[in-house]
């Protein structure tokens, strides 16, 4: 079956044959590129998530330094937003662990090692640090028996700035140990974990490590995918400059297809730079999120 590369559109006229073994490569970049994307959309979907559950701490804390407290119905609703918001982000947590690997299985063959490595990065940041292991243990037991956090916890304190005084607002995210203890069903081993902090545990570090960890996995999972993806990329756009070079000006509706009669195709594959870019711009956008448990988000005055 003959291939060619033209613009899926009334009356255009150019259309430049390609090899069987050509049409197999642009469809497979196509292919590459569109899985790709989809595993850095995931993670930015994690990563928006995990910036609605911080941005809603912030503005509570806001809150907390113009007004006083609401009633206990008030305070209540602030409890479960932020219960909301943190399922939110630990379902797209599993979304993104979870689909990956089967994003990862239909570019590659079964005998390809690289789910094997995305295992082996989840494994690793499990085992090593702490936040992983919570929120993975907070999330299941919230699946099964009850909402996340369980208390909130508003604070304030004078701190030192200059020559003046500040009262600084803080509202925290609680988890208390014995809760789950009472339970009986909480992971016993990450439980002990907990219970060695203290009866009340702070979950902002341990949700920014957690998060911190999944930037690791992704960031060492784009370099294990880049030599896949610069040549779906070269091949993509050495398909555009192909077209461009036949005296094309318009590049809208390009596609590889299978020519069936005299002016006559079915549409393979459309060709467009659009996913690439958009990848290549979730890459940058995204790409340090790996350090975010080291910041610290303020409007603190400069001294």
């Amino acid at each position: 079956m003959p291939f060619a590369i033209t613009r899926a559109a009334l009356g255009e006229r150019i259309q430049i044959p390609t090899s069987d073994d050509e049409a197999r490569a642009i469809e497979e970049a196509v292919r590459g590129i569109s899985g790709a994307l989809d595993i850095e959309e995931k993670f930015d979907i994690v990563l928006a998530n995990f910036e609605e559950y911080e941005g809603a701490l912030l503005a509570m804390a806001l809150r907390a330094g113009l007004f006083s407290h609401g009633e206990w119905s008030s305070q209540i609703g602030d409890l479960h937003r932020l219960n909301r918001l943190l399922i939110n982000l630990l379902s797209t947590t599993r979304l993104y662990l979870d689909q990956v690997p089967h994003s990862l299985s239909q570019l590659f063959r079964a005998d390809h090692t690289i789910g094997d490595e995305f295992k082996r990065l989840k494994e690793r940041e499990y085992n090593g640090f702490l936040g992983y292991r919570v929120l993975e243990a907070v999330r299941n037991h919230t699946q099964h028996r009850r909402l996340p956090i369980h208390e909130l916890d508003r604070n304030s304190r004078r701190r030192s700035c200059g020559d003046t005084s500040l009262l600084e607002h803080t509202v925290s995210a609680v988890i208390h140990p014995q809760e789950y203890r009472e339970d009986g069903t909480f992971k016993a081993a990450v439980l002990k974990e907990l219970e060695a902090i203290g009866p009340k545990v702070d979950l902002a570090p341990l949700v920014r490590q957690f998060v911190s960890c999944l930037g690791r996995i992704q960031a060492e999972l784009r370099a294990l995918l880049r030599p896949f993806v610069s040549q779906w990329d070269s091949v993509v756009d050495e398909a555009v400059k192909q077209f461009h070079a036949a005296g094309a000006l318009d590049t809208t509706g390009l596609a590889l297809v299978s020519v069936t009669g005299d002016g006559l195709y079915d549409v393979i594959a459309p060709i467009f730079h659009e996913p690439l870019l958009r990848r290549r711009d979730l890459e940058r956008k995204n790409h340090h999120i790996k350090h975010c448990e080291q910041m610290l988000v303020s409007n603190r005055p400069t001294e």
